[in-house]
């Protein structure tokens, strides 16, 4: 168990357990197949303007999967389904309830230590654990939820799905269409909607670029 006496208000580490620090490091490495967004972030948007030609769309791709994964983790432990613990210097560790972190941003995570701009609660400046078997599970869940998926055969029910919606004369543009295919399949990406499902079926029903039916004013 880590000791931690370097000033009055830390105490010693929660034993089994790991830093968060420690845990973002290991979410990042875990090689989960996040969705992909419909729309870029506007970090990972500039990334794409402005980087070299060669690195762009791989870096635009990196940054899109640290937010999924930051904001997947906060919002764990803002719901209380990743238990985060704190031990005080003077008394036994404890668990920190989900409703003290008011200002949990990702500087927070990364350091492992709850460092808000303006909160000063009973948490600041603690350093935050996670129970190593409280991570596991949490981590092998994650991993379940986003397991990489056959994306030829869930391309094929999007195209599907997306063919009766012409036929049925669903209303909308393409980006209305897409956000709906989202819904259903959200292991499907962009790329692939726009360029295999959507391209091939709006030509065959006769869409214009943004959706609409040809024969109408657009």
């Amino acid at each position: 168990m880590d000791q931690r006496y370097d000033d009055d208000h830390r105490g010693p580490g929660v034993a089994d357990a790991i830093s968060l620090a420690e845990c973002w490091l290991r979410l990042r490495q875990a090689k989960i197949t996040w969705p992909e967004r419909p729309f870029r972030s506007p970090l990972a948007e500039i990334i794409h303007q402005y980087y070299p030609e060669d690195q762009r769309e791989q870096a635009a791709a990196d940054c899109e999967a640290e937010e999924c994964a930051m904001e997947t983790i906060i919002e764990a432990i803002l719901l209380g389904t990743l238990p985060v613990w704190y031990s005080p210097k003077d008394g036994p560790e404890k668990v920190a309830a989900p409703e003290a972190f008011l200002e949990l941003q990702k500087e927070s995570i990364i350091c492992g230590t709850y460092r808000p701009p303006n909160d000063r609660g009973y948490l600041y400046g603690r350093p935050l654990f996670v129970k190593r078997s409280n991570w596991q599970t949490w981590i092998d869940d994650l991993k379940q939820r986003y397991r990489p998926q056959n994306t030829a055969g869930i391309e094929k029910r999007a195209q599907l799905w997306l063919r009766g919606e012409f036929e049925s004369g669903a209303e909308g543009v393409r980006s209305d269409f897409l956000n709906r295919a989202h819904k259903l399949f959200p292991s499907l990406s962009v790329r692939g909607f726009n360029d295999r499902i959507w391209r091939p079926l709006a030509e065959e029903f006769g869409r214009n670029r943004a959706g609409r039916p040809k024969n109408r004013n657009t």
